[in-house]
């Protein structure tokens, strides 16, 4: 596949939580309540960046906005399937030294001066360590005794480990929600389109033949998301299947996975199916002698299928069998199962690079083909203008993968829609994880917009390809920068003070008061409009903020004397600052602001 493709990574492993702010050197233990720092335990609000889903050019900006949008502590999992492509070849030891001791070289973790205050060594194993019995224990004393050999001076972290070590600390894993108001700006001009008609079953002199059906994964080895099954086969004139006219239905046994079927070189259906062994018919034509049976696997559509678990690597995909043709009134069978089939791991367009968008391969003529499944496109474009975010909306298209300039976004789904039967309401995603606890766009595609880095752009001839695997329209695809409208923030006299003013003295004085602070997304922006400013008891959330009964006069007067006309403020939430409405009673200042 194409490089950059950061969209099948598997976590697991060491993680770093680090203070995202300018640290001194700090006293870091726990006890059975939490964490304690310099002696006085505290809550720290932590937030995830997983690396390679970001280029590296992003992570600045990403570690920028991590901090100033109030978090403590950013944590960032290893992808064991980057460092550790081949089975067998263990790298844990080695990776996990590696990255503590440059840590420690540099100074980093709390011991030493540095903003690394905790580091955890295995994540969720505790789900699943009953299915590797007395295995499992032993595996995790090893991870245990492995983490407290690098002494690094800080606590490590077992997540979910009821068994844990005591040299651990067992951790939970809990989330909050937070969505941006997005609004587009003008889209890009997408023009000039090509095409390639992908060709049904074997087109490569690397296929290969063996007795039986085989496993998809661990045949593709993630080399690609795609594997054909092809067989020839001979019916004869005289088989029930044909003497007296029986519907005949293709039979396919399938341990889940998208699949396309072929007869003879045309699709006669497709299917996925999300559970551990299915079965699916689709009725088919035979001829009398010889018959081509062309079967595509592809990757499905990710939530549908099990992507975690014990032996989750064992498990198993593609079409397991059995393979056959069933007469439905006569009830005869052929079971192809164990034929010899031939097996080719990728697409033409793959081999030929057609994702770079240099090939011989391309056509412009005759008319545009469109809702034709298995279809590569091409087109050119400019970047949009500015440095905002930029984002595809694959409208029109229903499942495929996409590159621009070489590079992957990864795999695009939008025929996948929300379940629209379920009830979706405002939810908070506060607490423990329960993937029934909070349902939203019910009705509409998983996931609409998909990121594209700004540094993978030039600022014209942009190479957008698609691979369309079921049918689409490829007009319908649009490219536009992705612009935050109100910035909002709403901070509780009762928070604590931002860690930026830590110090020796600020943790032992009674004078820290919390801070709101406010920031344009660009750096030629400033704060145009107050669209609302309450202390008090507001409700509601950024963009349908409302008034409590509990309100301040004071309160938009002091915010657009320190905001108004600057990129960037900071209020003082404190009764001494914006008044006292309603004594006795907790108080938030909620803020909605524009940027021009």
């Amino acid at each position: 596949m194409g490089s950059n493709d950061t969209s099948r990574a598997l976590t697991a492993s060491l993680v770093l939580a680090a203070m995202v702010s300018l640290c001194i050197a700090v006293d870091v233990t726990y006890d059975r309540r939490g964490l304690v720092i310099d002696g006085k335990r505290r809550v720290l609000v932590s937030g995830s960046i997983h690396y390679p889903r970001s280029t590296p050019e992003m992570w600045p900006d990403l570690i920028q906005k991590s901090k100033e949008g109030g978090l403590d502590i950013i944590e960032t999992y290893v992808f064991w399937d980057m460092h550790e492509p081949v089975r067998g070849q263990a790298e844990m030891r080695r990776f996990v030294t590696k990255i503590v001791s440059l840590m420690k070289q540099e100074n980093l973790y709390a011991a030493q001066g540095g903003p690394i205050i905790l580091s955890q060594i295995e994540n969720e194993y505790g789900n699943i360590d009953w299915a590797y019995g007395p295995r499992a224990k032993s595996y995790i004393e090893w991870a245990a005794d492995l983490a407290t050999s690098m002494n690094a001076g800080v606590p490590w972290v077992m997540c979910q480990q009821n068994n844990a070590p005591q040299s651990m600390v067992n951790s939970i894993t809990a989330t909050t929600k937070f969505v941006p108001q997005p609004s587009a700006t003008p889209s890009a001009s997408l023009s000039g389109w090509s095409w390639f008609r992908e060709p049904v079953g074997i087109s490569s002199n690397k296929a290969f033949e063996l007795l039986g059906l085989m496993e998809q994964i661990n045949t593709t080895a993630d080399k690609s998301d795609y594997l054909w099954y092809s067989l020839r086969t001979q019916i004869n004139p005289s088989d029930p299947l044909l003497r007296d006219g029986s519907q005949i239905l293709l039979h396919i046994g399938t341990l889940g996975h998208v699949f396309h079927a072929f007869v003879n070189g045309r699709r006669v259906g497709s299917g996925n199916s999300h559970k551990n062994k299915a079965s699916i018919e689709v009725p088919v034509t035979l001829e009398p002698g010889t018959n081509r049976i062309d079967l595509l696997v592809s990757y499905t559509i990710p939530f549908l299928i099990k992507n975690y678990g014990a032996y989750f690597d064992l498990g198993g995909a593609g079409i397991t069998g059995p393979v056959q043709f069933k007469g439905l009134s006569n009830g005869s069978t052929i079971d192809l199962s164990s034929e010899s089939w031939t097996y080719q791991i990728g697409l033409k367009g793959e081999e030929a690079g057609l994702y770079t968008g240099s090939s011989p391969l391309w056509l412009s003529k005759p008319a545009l083909p469109k809702y034709t499944p298995l279809t590569w496109y091409k087109t050119t474009f400019s970047a949009p203008s500015g440095n905002s975010p930029v984002a595809m909306e694959f409208n029109g298209m229903q499942k495929g993968q996409a590159w621009i300039n070489g590079q992957s976004i990864g795999r695009y789904w939008p025929a996948s829609i929300v379940n629209v039967d379920a009830k979706c309401s405002t939810c908070n995603y506060r607490g423990s994880y329960d993937q029934n606890k909070c349902l939203a766009g019910c009705g509409k595609p998983t996931q609409q917009y998909y990121h594209v880095p700004r540094s993978w752009l030039k600022p014209s001839g942009n190479v957008l390809v698609m691979l369309e695997e079921i049918g689409g329209d490829p007009t319908r695809v649009s490219l536009a920068a992705r612009e935050i409208g109100p910035i909002c923030a709403r901070v509780s006299e009762t928070f604590p003070a931002p860690i930026d003013l830590w110090s020796s003295n600020h943790l032992h004085s009674n004078t820290s008061v919390p801070i709101l602070s406010l920031e344009c997304p660009s750096p030629n922006q400033v704060i145009s409009e107050l669209k609302f400013v309450s202390f008090g008891n507001p409700h509601g959330s950024c963009g349908s903020f409302t008034e409590g009964r509990c309100r301040s006069r004071r309160a938009r007067r002091v915010v657009h004397k320190a905001c108004a006309g600057k990129a960037r403020c900071s209020i003082e939430v404190s009764v001494n600052n914006l008044g006292d409405p309603c004594p006795n009673v907790t108080k938030s200042l909620a803020v909605q602001a524009t940027c021009a």
